[in-house]
């Protein structure tokens, strides 16, 4: 199993609520039949209040365009991303996508995409390895391409495809003691997203200790 394959999985346990959450499934009324589930919730999101829903695209889903970026660089109107992104089931309904990228052999990055207000949000949990504006190269290819892909989707002309703002996030953020478990900080923020926990400092070394030991368990379990 690939490290993509792994984290992907690990983000499906994430979500996989009937195990982990069931609390959340009751407020949220999450379905987790799909591989790439979709919530909805009232009045929550790290950076607004409005109500809106979410799905876990997983990792391979920015490796896809990482692997189409250099061709779609070459005719960004004219591009056509094809019928393979269509498994993810990107609809207008959909205001946040989650994700993680591997920035470096052992280091994963978290990413939030806002398609409401048309940014991309990363969590640095290694500032004093990875500076902030050392890892927005790392996401600029998504904030290119994604406008061109939704609209896409959407089969909407007249849609905006200009870049979408980057934002990463350091300040507040808990720092990963070993870069080895960056994974479980990428994964974190998407759980305490849908939980509507907003005070990410509360996420110890303590307390990932404990979510790294279930999710290992977890994985363990399913591997079986």
């Amino acid at each position: 199993m690939s490290n993509s394959e792994k984290l992907d999985k690990l983000i499906q346990m994430v979500r996989d609520l009937d195990k982990r959450v069931v609390v959340i499934q009751n407020v949220l009324g999450v379905k987790v039949s799909s591989p790439t589930p979709t919530f909805t919730s009232p009045k929550f999101d790290l950076f607004s209040q409005e109500s809106h829903s979410g799905k876990v695209v997983g990792v391979k889903f920015l490796e896809e365009i990482d692997e189409l970026y250099d061709e779609f660089l070459d005719d960004k109107k004219g591009f056509q991303f094809g019928t393979g992104f269509d498994k993810y089931n990107i609809e207008k309904n959909i205001n946040f996508l989650y994700s993680a990228i591997a920035v470096a052999e052992k280091y994963w990055l978290g990413v939030v995409v806002n398609l409401e207000k048309r940014s991309i949000t990363s969590f640095n949990c290694a500032a004093m390895k990875f500076t902030d504006a050392s890892l927005v190269p790392d996401v600029n290819a998504y904030a290119i391409a994604l406008p061109f892909m939704i609209r896409n989707f959407f089969k909407d002309v007249s849609m905006d495809t200009s870049k979408f703002s980057i934002k990463i996030v350091t300040e507040g953020f808990p720092q990963v003691l070993k870069i080895e478990d960056s994974g479980v900080y990428a994964l974190k923020p998407i759980e305490c997203h849908a939980m509507r926990t907003v005070d990410l400092t509360k996420l110890s070394e303590e307390k990932i200790a404990i979510v790294r030991e279930k999710l290992a368990v977890d994985i363990f379990s399913e591997l079986q």
